[in-house]
């Protein structure tokens, strides 16, 4: 994919590397919102992950029909506000609009990549050596081992020179990120958070 006159052709690893919402948009576009809304449940948006703290959030992974309900009223219906459009889709592809997580979903989707595809139950619970030895409870998700390689290489590239990982850049250790935006409606600040691994 050709965006802008710097980037040049993206593809996944650049556009990990870069932040590239543009090739996200796309990507979300070519899956659409049905696959999309399937991966988003098993990567455990919409139900808590599980982890031994009351009040855990599930987030919220939007729809079309999810959008038809909160938009409900006549003026709604009339303005069309209840309908699902690409936008809504494009917001979902690079982690915005309706779509909610919290910071403990998104980790737990970065350690499926350094876990080899599996998505792990978090745990603070302090473990004993009968339940290290029989593992943590997790769940390979099926994902090609060429699919988590492009992944880390991308998210590598994003810690090194041209990456959005600066804080990162010479580090002394091999590490990958993946940086995100997070917005409060309560004011105007935005805050940025970072999802990393070492390897």
């Amino acid at each position: 994919m050709q965006y802008g006159k710097t980037d040049g052709v993206v593809d996944v690893v650049k556009a990990l590397q870069r932040s590239n919402d543009i090739y996200f948009y796309k990507a979300a576009e070519w899956l659409g919102i049905t696959k999309l809304v399937v991966w988003a449940k098993r990567l455990g948006i919409g139900a808590p992950l599980g982890i031994e703290l009351a009040g855990e959030a599930g987030g919220l992974m939007p729809d079309p029909g999810w959008k038809a309900k909160q938009f409900d009223t006549s003026e709604d219906r009339e303005a069309r506000n209840d309908q699902w459009y690409l936008g809504d889709t494009y917001h979902v592809g690079i982690g915005q609009g309706y779509l909610l997580t919290t910071p403990l979903q998104v980790n737990a989707w970065t350690n499926v990549i350094a876990n080899g595809g599996k998505l792990c139950k978090p745990t603070i619970k302090k473990q004993s050596k009968e339940h290290r030895a029989k593992g943590t409870e997790c769940k390979d998700l099926g994902i090609k081992k060429e699919t988590i390689e492009l992944i880390t290489e991308g998210m590598v590239a994003a810690c090194e020179t041209g990456g959005t990982g600066w804080p990162l850049f010479g580090f002394g250790v091999n590490v990958s990120t993946r940086q995100r935006i997070d917005e409060k409606n309560t004011d105007t600040l935005t805050h940025t958070s970072m999802f990393s691994f070492l390897f």
